[in-house]
């Protein structure tokens, strides 16, 4: 794995946290909107009955699978902080602002007021750097 994929492995474990709980925020919202009407039969009873006891597991299954993911994520974010951490100043700040909050080159350039070319060269020495640790 590069030092690249390595450091981006926080983004794609947040954004699958973030998915998770947009499904079971979207569900959550249908679930509540659903409306209970008993029919005379009692086997339409029942059918409402499951209907709301499977969404009510669905609910708890995708909101288990939402703390699994953010857990995954939180705990990689740590990792990753960890090394960038290793790593002296201005080279810490651009794979901060990169690989943790997520900023493209334009605006850590204007945040610490390099050209565009120089931060993206203090880029490629830090991830050098985060390289030779890793070795280490």
């Amino acid at each position: 794995m590069t030092t690249k994929e390595i450091l981006n492995q926080y983004r794609f474990k947040a954004k699958k946290a973030e998915q998770t709980r947009e499904e079971y925020d979207q569900f959550m919202t249908r679930a509540t909107k659903m409306t209970a009407s008993f029919g005379e039969s009692a086997g339409h009873t029942n059918r409402v009955s499951d209907k709301v006891g499977e969404n009510a597991i669905k609910l708890a299954d995708l909101r288990a699978e939402w703390e699994k993911n953010w857990l995954e994520a939180e705990r990689e974010r740590l990792n990753i902080v960890e090394l960038i951490n290793q790593i002296d100043e201005p080279h810490r700040t651009i794979l901060m602002e990169r690989y943790i909050h997520e900023k493209n080159f334009e605006e850590i350039s204007v945040e610490l007021k390099y050209s565009y070319a120089w931060t993206t060269h203090l880029h490629g020495e830090a991830l050098q750097k985060i390289a030779d640790h890793i070795k280490e």
